[in-house]
């Protein structure tokens, strides 16, 4: 889903996203909130995934984490593996965020073993 806002961002000194137009990143999560009931499937799975990642970088950390595990829930009766491993490291980057480095390294640890045992996931070998 093409969201109609500046969605860009740059990284700071610290190694975090920051948007270019705090305004219109608010606004971007605002537009998919409110279209994503219209799509079904994986578009719907996928748009949330990104919702989820967008709210972090807005610093909405608790709201990323509940829109992650909504899709992780989601994505258990489906079998996308690419996009159940991007939704993991979306959610150890929110943990991450929120200052639970440890836990954080675990996810990243788990994601590093599933790259490297599936093909199907070896190009995320350098997350």
């Amino acid at each position: 889903m093409n969201v109609p806002f500046n969605m860009n961002y740059s990284f700071s000194d610290s190694l975090r996203e920051v948007p270019e137009s705090k305004e219109d990143f608010q606004k971007g999560i605002q537009f998919l909130n409110s279209e994503i009931d219209k799509l079904n499937g994986l578009d719907k799975i996928s748009a949330l995934s990104k919702l989820g990642a967008y709210q972090r970088i807005a610093g909405l950390i608790e709201d990323s984490l509940a829109t992650l595990k909504m899709v992780r829930q989601l994505l258990s009766q489906n079998n996308d593996k690419r996009l159940s491993f991007i939704t993991e490291l979306r959610i150890a980057q929110s943990i991450q965020f929120k200052g639970d480095f440890e836990e954080a390294a675990k996810i990243y640890s788990g994601l590093k073993n599933r790259s490297s045992r599936d093909s199907e996931l070896s190009d995320f070998l350098d997350f």
